[in-house]
């Protein structure tokens, strides 16, 4: 049989094509370098207290995938915190932590203020937990006693603070005091007297509906009031509403009490930068079914402001007595307050934030029917894990037990 024909080398230009290809083949199958991991809050702890093992299991417990992403991202996160800020915290809160020491802490981060341009509303927060501290979890401005009067005042003083700060218009117009809502519109006398005689015809006749009416277009809101509270509820709301939206304007805390009694809460329209604290004060003082959630939409108008509202969002909460995790009713999206003082989509939450957050939650769990507060271990290790860095381990390894013991 014939002899096969030896091979003919490639070409060259083909032999340095397949020379690249199997070192490109070579790099890509090594495996890529390991990136440093940062530790996790539990291996950290360790060494300080066998209750980091029970964290750890706790972690791996987590049912729900979200859990642990949200663990594993605030672990990686660090935002350590300078030690004396963290030593000078007496946690882990709860309710054997003496009062005194709570009231002096929180009466000298109100002092110390905050940073950048939400400083002001840091304060105001910090000020609201030294009320909270100093009356045992309540912040009751209807009470008529010293601690609603404290309240009141704190609010009405802050409001003026900010009104203060507003920038002055560019000119000012001389006006006389201000009137009456319930005031009839300025018109002649003729105009007075015939719109007078018109509703009197109308409930001759037994019209009483459009009387109502007309008293309403005519802007005779006493009429309109009286005549709504002889017929029934709705008509009652109808006109009081009405009223509040048309003679009063937005912003005004009276106007926000008017709604609550018509049952309308505040629209985000109603809410000015400098009147919120105001708002508050005239809800506080004046209880009205649905008050406490009108307080949080006064919240949520200024957690639209483009993020600038944040603090004085939560303030509002606190006011309210909003729990920590819970989202707002028949509405999808995220909880409004799970860290106090921290939007919690902006990343790892400053050490300050998660302190506050530990005094409210501490108070709130003294209400007769405690609000859950499951958002609340992975916050807890994140805050060990930066007691960890700052070698305090005694109270970190404090902090890991109690977020095991929650889970």
């Amino acid at each position: 049989p014939a002899e096969p024909e030896p091979q003919q080398p490639p070409p060259p230009e083909e032999a340095a094509v397949a020379e690249a290809a199997t070192e490109a083949a070579a790099v890509v199958a090594e495996p890529a370098p390991s990136v440093p991991q940062a530790p996790a809050p539990a291996a950290r702890v360790s060494v300080a207290s066998e209750a980091a093992v029970a964290a750890r299991a706790m972690v791996a417990s987590y049912k729900d995938p979200q859990e642990q992403a949200m663990y594993e991202s605030l672990a990686a996160l660090d935002g350590t915190a300078p030690p004396d800020a963290l030593r000078a915290f007496p946690g882990p809160v709860d309710a054997s932590t003496p009062k005194d020491v709570l009231l002096k802490f929180t009466r000298e981060r109100e002092a110390e203020g905050g940073g950048g341009a939400d400083a002001a509303n840091q304060k105001m927060l910090w000020r609201l937990l030294h009320l909270l501290c100093k009356h045992d979890g309540t912040l009751d401005g209807s009470g008529g006693d010293d601690a609603a009067t404290e309240l009141l005042d704190t609010l009405l003083a802050f409001a003026d603070d900010l009104k203060a700060k507003e920038p002055a218009p560019p000119f000012s117009v001389a006006a006389p005091g201000f009137p009456s809502p319930l005031a009839p519109p300025a018109q002649s006398a003729e105009a007075a007297a015939a719109a007078a005689a018109a509703l009197e015809d109308l409930l001759l006749r037994g019209r009483r509906e459009e009387a109502l009416d007309h008293a309403v277009g005519a802007g005779m809101w006493a009429d309109a009031l009286l005549l709504s509270s002889h017929m029934d509820a709705d008509a009652w709301r109808r006109v009081m509403s009405t009223f509040a939206q048309g003679a009063l304007a937005a912003g005004s805390p009276l106007r926000t009490l008017y709604s609550q009694f018509a049952g309308d809460a505040p629209a985000a329209d109603d809410v000015a930068t400098a009147s919120w604290p105001r708002q508050l004060a005239m809800m506080l003082a004046n209880p009205t079914a649905g008050d406490t959630e009108a307080m949080r939409r006064v919240g949520d108008a200024m957690l639209s402001r483009d993020g600038a509202g944040v603090v004085a969002a939560h303030c509002c909460y606190l006011l309210s007595e909003q729990p920590l995790d819970a989202a707002p009713p028949a509405e999808a999206g995220p909880p409004r307050m799970l860290v106090v003082g921290h939007d919690a989509a902006a990343g790892a939450p400053p050490t300050w934030a998660l302190q506050a957050t530990e005094i409210y939650a501490a108070h709130r769990s003294r209400d007769p029917n405690p609000p859950a507060l499951s958002a609340l271990p992975p916050y807890q290790l994140l805050y060990a894990y930066r007691l960890a860095d700052a070698d305090l381990l005694e109270q970190a390894a404090k902090y890991v037990d109690v977020a095991a013991r929650a889970s």
